[in-house]
């Protein structure tokens, strides 16, 4: 009886956000939430202990976002691998041996994998926040916002009715074209970093604003650059790809990141407000460093 009321709830559920992403779709036709269903789908066959069949994967690899995030950078497998570890209670155990794989990449892939587990399975955690988020992004209001932000950096900056963007479940976003913007818990915070907001004259939809508004203030940028970018693993990719991020990550991050994870800001505690502060820490030093290697180049 308790399996079959679980299999009623997983079924509702479903239609459910069903419902929720179709009348997003609707509200703005290049809002894409698709990814987000498809990723609950796979969540759902693999806390069962059941292996989803290779048309659930193709379903989710296919969706909106995930499609990008698989064909440009992590492929197929990356999926696979970590949500089966993550979800699959057979399969648990192999969680710590992939966070140990992926260390011996790189000092990133250490802190990413955890990190990417981690808000996989917050999302699944708080599904009702998540389609609560669904909802309000997906509103004319939270665009208008977004487009109000970018217009500091970018005049006339403009969100066109045709500008794309995928929502999925993921701890991290991308200034693609389309845009993917990956969430997991749009509403984790604690009451003082709520009343912070409020008492600046903001809600707890701010950072997902903040979040959209980062994302095409990126996508927007990329679209205006006057220089073709090296193809990647060409010799001078490395270097001018740096070049690049300096500013166009260095104004995102003065679109999202100062108001909440500043000094000054409502999130200073937050661990994203900690990197920042190690990464400005360490600035100086790459500075010099950069200015040394270009001064040897020219």
């Amino acid at each position: 009886m308790e399996t079959l009321k679980k299999s009623i709830f997983k079924i509702l559920f479903i239609i459910f956000i069903t419902t929720i992403v179709v009348n997003a779709q609707s509200n703005n036709p290049n809002f894409a939430t698709d990814g987000i269903i498809e990723f609950f789908k796979i969540v759902d066959i693999l806390k069962a202990d059941r292996t989803p069949t290779k048309d659930d994967w193709k379903n989710f690899y296919a969706s909106s976002g995930y499609k990008q995030l698989i064909e440009i950078e992590f492929g197929e497998d990356f999926f696979k691998e970590i949500l089966t570890a993550a979800f699959k209670p057979s399969e648990i155990k192999n969680e710590s041996a992939i966070i140990e794989k992926h260390k011996k990449k790189s000092d990133f892939y250490a802190w990413y994998i955890p990190m990417i587990l981690t808000e996989f399975k917050d999302a699944e955690t708080y599904r009702a926040e998540m389609m609560d988020f669904v909802s309000y992004i997906a509103s004319p209001e939270a665009l208008l916002e977004a487009e109000k932000r970018i217009a500091h950096y970018i005049p006339n900056a403009k969100i066109e009715p045709s500008f794309k963007i995928n929502f999925i479940i993921f701890g991290d976003s991308r200034g693609y074209d389309p845009i993917v913007i990956g969430i997991s818990n749009p509403g984790k915070y604690t009451k003082e970093e709520v009343d912070c907001l409020k008492k600046k004259g903001y809600d707890s939809k701010l950072p997902s604003t903040l979040l959209i508004a980062h994302e095409a203030f990126h996508n927007i940028r990329n679209k205006m650059l006057a220089f073709d970018r090296p193809k990647r693993g060409s010799e001078d990719f490395s270097l001018v790809d740096t070049m690049n991020r300096i500013e166009d990550e260095g104004i995102a991050d003065l679109i999202s990141a100062r108001i909440l994870y500043s000094s000054a800001g409502c999130f200073p505690a937050a661990a994203a407000a900690k990197r920042i502060g190690s990464e400005q820490k360490a600035q100086y030093a790459i500075v010099n460093a950069m200015n040394y290697y270009l001064t040897e180049i020219a």
